[in-house]
């Protein structure tokens, strides 16, 4: 039925779940996994989490050996130029063309790296293990680094850039770090965490100007320049809609499907972090969350082998600052209030619109969170 397999653009969450969850569901032609990267199918998250404070190594969520187990072929260091809708094929940057029956993009994001930084030595990014080793080297040197960005992503950073006892300046644009995801509650507590362990905080603030100096880099705020030996570049991501739109798929801000996950070619899915879905769709889009991506890889599989449409998933989210455990589920509304729980032994609160529980944070309350987490989901 299959005779030219299943072929997934992106070796992450999504896309080696949905290579899984296909096998398991009886799939059995070929499924090949393009990535551009070297290392295939390693817990993301662990980057900022384990790497950057020196507290462990970045761990792969699938083996090698098991997907060799499920004779799923992965190409790694190979990327995906073009693809040809006619003849339903892709190509390589080789030059090489690779036939598919379905073609599945799991192109998950790309960082958000502001204009001024456009050509400038000692600013670094963190999306993939090797931005983690760059990162790392560059500090064998560094003394001093800004993080810009002071979502998830650049509080662990900063955070674990502090644990390994450099000097680090936190610019977040906001008023307050981590504003579009917690409440201001618990936004406070973190700042505090953050402001407790030495790093500088300046909320409300952005560079305006950026330029190298020697070997470190000058930035610039209403005037006021300060000079580091590098700068992280935590300003969020978009979805890397750049080989759909090249393809004429219809794209907005990510690559719009339906509930079956089908693009604007119905021979083409896309899951993860780089979908947005049309209006009568379930998922919410760019959730950036593990178990988000990971639960439209499956579900992806099941709509194309059994027909089954998407079912609405809970994204969870999880931070740890040294000994405090912040969780967080749902979706986060910034213009409605959260409900605190009086008898919390840390924090925690939620969250509910037109009587339905949507969101749930706790700091060091686990209890609380499993109990919301359950809630929601039932």
């Amino acid at each position: 039925m299959y005779s030219d397999g299943f072929v997934i653009v992106g070796a992450s969450y999504a896309g080696v779940s949905f290579a899984l969850h296909a096998r398991k569901l009886g799939y059995t032609g070929p499924i090949t996994i393009f990535t551009e990267e070297a290392n295939v199918a390693y817990d993301v998250p662990s980057i900022s989490k384990k790497l950057l404070p020196g507290t462990g190594d970045v761990p792969v969520f699938k083996s090698p050996i098991l997907l060799e187990k499920a004779d799923i072929t992965v190409r790694a260091q190979t990327s995906v130029t073009a693809i040809d809708r006619v003849d339903r094929a892709i190509t390589l940057s080789t030059g090489e063309r690779v036939p598919f029956d379905y073609l599945v993009l799991a192109t998950g994001t790309k960082a958000v790296v502001p204009p001024l930084f456009d050509g400038l030595s000692g600013v670094y990014v963190l999306k993939t293990l090797e931005d983690g080793e760059r990162l790392l080297a560059a500090l064998d040197v560094a003394t001093r680094i800004a993080v810009i960005g002071g979502g998830v992503l650049g509080v662990e950073a900063a955070y674990g850039l502090r644990q390994r006892g450099l000097e680090v300046v936190l610019y977040e644009r906001a008023p307050a770090c981590l504003g579009r995801q917690v409440s201001p509650g618990l936004s406070t507590r973190i700042e505090d965490k953050l402001s407790a362990e030495g790093v500088v905080l300046y909320p409300g603030t952005s560079p305006d100007t950026a330029r190298t100096e020697g070997n470190g880099i000058v930035l610039g705020t209403m005037g006021v320049e300060s000079r580091f030996d590098a700068v992280l570049v935590c300003a969020g991501a978009r979805p890397n809609t750049d080989l759909a739109l090249q393809s004429r798929l219809p794209s907005a801000q990510g690559i719009l499907i339906d509930r079956w996950f089908r693009t604007g070619d119905h021979h083409i899915l896309a899951v993860g972090d780089c979908i947005e879905p049309e209006e009568d769709s379930t998922f919410e889009m760019n959730c950036l969350s593990v178990q988000h991506a990971t639960e439209t890889g499956k579900q992806a599989a099941e709509a194309l082998i059994r027909d089954i449409p998407a079912r609405p998933v809970v994204p969870t989210f999880w931070s740890a600052l040294g000994e405090d455990m912040i969780k967080m589920a749902g979706y986060y509304d910034q213009r409605t209030s959260v409900d605190p729980a009086p008898d919390s032994p840390g924090h925690a609160a939620t969250q509910s619109r037109d009587g339905t529980l949507r969101f749930v944070e706790a700091l060091n309350d686990n209890m609380a969170y499993v109990k919301a987490l359950k809630d929601m989901k039932t």
